[in-house]
């Protein structure tokens, strides 16, 4: 059987498009996981009162809805985390919470309950719009990490969680 020079050509392009397509799909955002080595990515979701207690820091008190929100952990530190429209749900604002800190915990929820790193407190809109960017200094190595968006009224944070890492219909 005799396969033509232009046939094989074609036959290795589709090969190769095929290949860089898989490759491509393998670094899908929104999985967990990131291309980067070291890097967790994730959506995330409201809390409700009837969600468990993460790390010994319990749901907020009442719904919360979101938007959109996602956040972004490297294994050096740098945290990128974004919240657009988080608001208590029965009020469509964020009501007397002023503010927002993420909390990072490492390990198993039942032998840590203090949190491996924080972020400062930044400022949520009434339309709980808001972003953290920085660097924390965390452990070299952090098993099961998990992100919780704690809230702050006027200048106390409170010992709930109004977003967790994860995703809610």
């Amino acid at each position: 059987m005799h396969i033509s020079k232009r046939l094989s050509v074609v036959a290795l392009v589709a090969v190769l498009g095929a290949l860089a397509f898989a490759l491509a799909a393998r670094g899908d955002e929104g999985n967990g996981h990131d291309v980067m080595a070291g890097s967790l990515r994730s959506t995330l979701a409201p809390s409700q009162p009837t969600d468990p207690s993460f790390h010994g820091v319990p749901p907020g008190g009442a719904p919360w809805s979101l938007a959109e929100g996602s956040t972004r952990l490297r294994s050096n530190g740098r945290l990128e985390l974004r919240v657009e429209g988080l608001v208590l749900t029965a009020l469509g604002n964020a009501g007397p919470i002023t503010g927002i800190a993420a909390s990072v915990f490492c390990g198993a929820d039942a032998t840590s309950t203090t949190p491996a790193a924080m972020t400062g407190v930044v400022p949520l809109s009434s339309d709980g719009d808001a972003e953290i960017e920085t660097h924390l200094s965390l452990a070299t190595t952090c098993l099961v990490p998990v992100v919780l968006v704690q809230p702050v009224r006027g200048t106390t944070l409170l010992n709930a969680y109004i977003a967790i890492e994860g995703f809610r219909p």
